[in-house]
C-alpha cells in the first residue's frame, strides 16, 4: 500500500511540475502569437477572405436559451 501511495505522489509532484508557470518558458501571448483570430464579418466578406487566402470558413454560434 506504501509504494501505490508513494507512487500517486510522485505522479501528483510531477503533474504539478509540468503544470507550474514558470519563468523559463514562452507562452504563446509571450511569443507573439495569438491563436486564433476571430472577425467580426457578413457571410460574404468571410466567403470572399476565405476565398482569397484560400481558407476555410469557422462560424461561432452562441445561444443563452
Amino acid at each position: 500500500m506504501k509504494k501505490h501511495f508513494a507512487s500517486i505522489v510522485v505522479v501528483m509532484a510531477l503533474c504539478l511540475l509540468a503544470c507550474s508557470t514558470g519563468e523559463q518558458g514562452e507562452s504563446a501571448a509571450d511569443a507573439g502569437t495569438s491563436g486564433v483570430v476571430w472577425a467580426q464579418l457578413s457571410l460574404d466578406e468571410a466567403r470572399v477572405q476565405a476565398a482569397n487566402e484560400n481558407k476555410l470558413i469557422m462560424v461561432d454560434v452562441f445561444s443563452p436559451t
